[in-house]
């Protein structure tokens, strides 16, 4: 009968115990068993003078787990199972790794065979503990990134776009040339250009880690001067980065992202007003449609959003051609009137000095904010020291960090009021740069006619993209008074800078057809079947310029009569302001 074959597996963790009896103590131990057990030994494998370290760090326990994978062994006798593992989850490795070769173990001191029941089920109790090990060690680095992050050291994902961190000066590091790459990206992004091809330019020809979504994430979220991470049931840690856009510009680039996400369509190209033009009943966007009639003739309509769960009744559609002159004639006749345009872009700006108390206020919640962090670092430093007692600890950890999330909940309210308000410098420069545009291209009869898509459509996006500081989404709203081809359409256009209502009958985009008494005075009352009369109210809008400033207005349905309700009345602003 072949006798089983064994190898020995010793380790002492210093040169003394190598000198010493310990090793020759090992070494013993396993002659003995094996022959006791009929075991041939034919090799005994020894780290001599190595701690614990990793596997790595111990090249006899390598070539041991190699050599019987190679099947040179059968069994392993260990003198002591720490001498194996230095934790349950490195022996509990070791020993997968000799069942991979069909090897099994024994030790001698504990007097386990872990082929049997009681060695199975002991193993079962070491994998428990190397779970337990792992989640310990797994928590303890938490805790020290954490402690790290609010001392101001990244310790987590990868940095923002742009930046490095200096840990020789712990100091946040401008990528010039990274910067400059992405403010020409929001600024080609902004006149009109496809994110899809600016991405293609940066990664080709610039050779940057910048394709479409992470392009979109980058421009949206982390070209400010922040930078926020999260920890599972922790506070987020905010870092003070080096800045490289204004919140301005930021918060046009997620304005125009919004605009596009919900509104671009394959077939956007052939209605400039999409995603502009909404119903003044229910809000909705209304969209571009043609249709074809069995001669070729084309009928172009921006449609009302039907289908059977549509609440909103209001109308079917408007025709494309003369809501869309109407809409620009408006823009350009009150551009081109610069006494009124300066006036309103001086009205239209938001109030320096809430915008002053805004910055002050966020500015001291900063300041706080360093506070409490420099109060953790305190406390952390104490329980390293371990000055002060566990619950004391305790206590005084979540008192600070309720008041931390306070003061960061209070900041980001504050920031995102403030970053809603236009800056005043650029937009009285925007303001200016457009009108001097719109005067040297289009200043002619054919202005409209001259005029690309793109510049139609950059236009509109300056003066409607975004929402009001009570989330109305500016735009051009609009309420059909009557049916059939002389049907009046009352057109109220809400922009950035202008705000007002006109209505539109026929060709005539600023009709004035009402009588001191409130009656139609155009004869035309609409034809075919289903005729309505037009309402019975005073127009007071009646020579007045639809160019009036909106620094407070707003739309909303609850708080503001619709279009056909004002007639005959005054509509204020929640300022006191008349638009009239």
């Amino acid at each position: 009968m072949t006798e089983p074959k064994a190898a020995g597996y010793i380790r002492v963790s210093s040169k003394e115990q190598v000198d010493g009896e310990s090793l020759s103590t090992q070494r013993q131990s396993i002659k003995n068993y094996c022959k006791a057990n009929g075991y041939k030994l034919v090799k005994i494998y020894a780290d001599e003078g190595i701690s614990g370290g990793t596997v790595k760090e111990r090249h006899s326990l390598l070539q041991c787990l190699y050599d019987g994978q190679d099947g040179k062994f059968d069994t392993l006798v260990i003198h002591r199972l720490s001498r194996f593992g230095r934790n349950a989850r490195e022996l509990l490795n070791n020993h997968n790794e000799l069942q991979t070769g069909g090897i099994s173990l024994r030790s001698i001191s504990e007097g386990i065979d872990f082929g049997n029941k009681y060695g199975k089920a002991m193993l079962g109790m070491f994998a428990v503990m190397a779970e337990l090990e792992r989640d310990i060690i797994r928590e303890q680095m938490l805790e020290n990134r954490i402690a790290r992050g609010q001392k101001g050291i990244p310790t987590a994902g990868q940095l923002p776009f742009g930046r490095t961190f200096n840990r020789k000066t712990n100091e946040w590091e401008l990528d010039t040339e990274k910067a400059r790459l992405l403010q020409w990206a929001a600024d080609e992004y902004l006149k009109g250009g496809s994110l899809r091809d600016i991405s293609e330019t940066l990664r080709n020809g610039h050779k940057l880690p910048l394709g479409y979504h992470y392009l979109i994430t980058v421009l949206s979220q982390r070209c400010g001067d922040t930078w926020t991470v999260t920890f599972q049931d922790q506070a987020p840690i905010v870092y003070q980065i080096p800045r490289i856009l204004d919140d301005h510009t930021i918060q046009r680039v997620r304005e125009r992202l919004e605009h596009n996400r919900i509104e671009c369509r394959k077939d956007v190209r052939k209605y400039v007003l999409t995603g502009f033009i909404r119903c003044e009943a229910c809000g909705k966007s209304l969209s571009g449609q043609t249709q074809i009639n069995k001669y070729g003739t084309q009928f172009k309509y921006y449609n009302h959003p039907g289908g059977k769960h549509e609440k909103c009744k209001a109308f079917n559609s408007v025709p494309l051609k003369p809501i869309e002159t109407a809409v620009f004639e408006t823009i350009f006749e009150n551009i081109m009137d610069a006494p009124a345009f300066e006036k309103a872009i001086q009205e239209s700006l938001p109030d320096e000095q809430m915008i002053e108390s805004l910055k002050s206020e966020i500015k001291d919640g900063e300041k706080g904010l360093k506070r409490i962090n420099k109060e953790l670092d305190r406390l952390v430093d104490a329980v390293l020291s371990g000055v002060l007692e566990k619950d004391t600890i305790k206590s005084k950890e979540q008192s600070l960090l309720q008041t931390r999330k306070r003061i960061t909940e209070d900041l980001e309210q504050k920031r995102d009021q403030l970053n809603s308000m236009p800056d005043l410098d650029k937009i009285k420069l925007d303001s200016q740069i457009i009108r001097r545009k719109l005067l040297e291209e289009y200043s002619g009869s054919g202005r409209l006619r001259d005029m690309s898509f793109d510049d139609k459509k950059n236009l509109l996006h300056f003066l409607f993209d975004g929402k009001d500081q009570h989330g109305t989404p500016y735009g051009i709203y609009v309420a059909k008074k009557d049916k059939g081809p002389g049907a009046k359409i009352d057109y109220f256009i809400y922009g950035r800078l202008l705000t007002g209502l006109r209505t539109l009958k026929g060709d005539d985009i600023n009709y004035q057809g009402w009588d001191e008494d409130g009656n139609d005075n155009s004869g035309n009352t609409g034809s075919g079947p289903g005729t309505q009369s037009a309402p019975k109210t005073k127009c007071s809008y009646n020579g007045k310029r639809v160019y009036n400033t909106n620094c407070q207005a707003c739309l909303h349905n609850h708080d503001l009569h619709s279009c056909s309700q004002s007639r005959g009345k005054r509509r204020e602003k929640p300022s006191g302001r008349v638009i009239s």
